[in-house]
């Protein structure tokens, strides 16, 4: 049984890939006279934070460049987030009968920490996450285990106790590495065949599924 969950936010708790290609797109073509990408390529380059993205677009010839557009993308996307990035169908319920029941829940994401806060408190004002822990100075990015270890440590628990639970490689990555128990979704943006990859312990379908855990009625796939 575990006694704390840490979600990643981007693909798991809400839906933001609409939101971060508006906002990418938009920049694109106002400041560089570009046509926009498909939604899908987006859904391949997110989930190692907006820097990486940025270096993915490929219209930056040197790392000057990448930190002007990551500059521009981030004005542009503080705005678009708050109107594109709804929570995943059956997140808002789970979210409130862990707190009804008094899981200790956190989140830790390598979408940028200033944006991870400000999301997370527009997203879910009536919800107290014991700590979100977003990409900064402070800890390397997923898939290193460093801020997911320290979250754990924030709820009092150790990461053994915790469940740690993504859509994305990156998370079932940086679960194995802080030594949690990994939960893979598939309502993400990767698909069970690329989850299974790195053979995390679970991997589910429904965000209600996560509420059978408590019981041990959900077996391994």
């Amino acid at each position: 049984m575990y006694k704390g969950i840490i979600f990643d936010l981007d693909g798991t708790l809400l839906d933001t890939l609409q939101g971060i290609a508006f906002a990418m797109n938009k920049v694109l073509a106002e400041h560089y006279d570009k046509p926009p990408f498909d939604v899908s390529m987006y859904r391949q380059w997110i989930g190692a934070g907006s820097r990486n993205l940025c270096s993915q677009i490929g219209i930056q010839r040197n790392i000057a460049d990448i930190e002007q557009l990551l500059t521009e993308y981030t004005a542009v996307y503080e705005v678009a987030m708050l109107q594109h990035s709804p929570p995943f169908h059956g997140i808002p319920d789970l979210l409130e009968w862990l707190q009804d029941h008094s899981v200790p829940i956190a989140i830790q994401t390598n979408k940028q920490h200033d944006l991870a806060i400000a999301l997370v408190a527009k997203m879910f004002p009536d919800i107290r996450f014991i700590d979100v822990v977003g990409l900064s100075a402070k800890y390397p990015k997923k898939p290193a285990p460093n801020a997911a270890i320290a979250v754990a440590k924030t709820m009092a628990l150790e990461p053994s106790e915790c469940l740690f639970v993504g859509d994305t490689t990156i998370d079932i990555k940086t679960a194995i590495a802080a030594q949690m128990t990994s939960v893979g979704v598939t309502w993400g943006y990767n698909d069970s065949n690329q989850l299974k990859e790195q053979n995390p312990t679970f991997i589910i379908d429904y965000p209600e599924q996560l509420i059978a855990f408590n019981a041990l009625e959900v077996s391994k796939r």
